[in-house]
């Protein structure tokens, strides 16, 4: 778990791998995401979020694993991200099928996030 309290990095410059402009940007990821729950269909398991990505122009791109009993669950998942102002273009990277010790339908989301920093 990251501090509650940082000092603040000068505006503009990346500092401990979690400040941008002043901001800590990881403290935003420390539970769950407001905006991210909301296009989050009930039957859609959100496994697991990586720290978010930002470039140098200060773009967070999200990187998550999720699954559902079925693939239509994450379509709407993604039509919702691709539909939300906070969220860009989603890209599936990499995809596995239910088995014997795993019955859900595994999918690897990257999205830009329009989290303002």
């Amino acid at each position: 778990m990251w501090p509650a309290s940082r000092p603040a990095a000068p505006a503009g410059e990346v500092y401990g791998a979690g400040y941008l402009q002043g901001k800590n940007v990881f403290g935003m990821f420390a539970g769950p995401n407001p905006d991210l729950e909301k296009v989050l269909p009930g039957n859609v398991r959100l496994i697991s979020i990586q720290l978010p990505h930002i470039s140098g122009q200060g773009r967070v791109t999200l990187d998550m694993i999720v699954g559902a009993q079925a693939p239509e669950p994450v379509l709407d998942f993604l039509r919702r991200l691709e539909g939300s102002p906070l969220f860009g273009a989603a890209a599936v990277s990499t995809y596995m099928a239910p088995n014997q010790n795993d019955p859900l339908y595994r999918y690897r989301v990257s999205v830009e996030y329009a989290q303002k920093l």
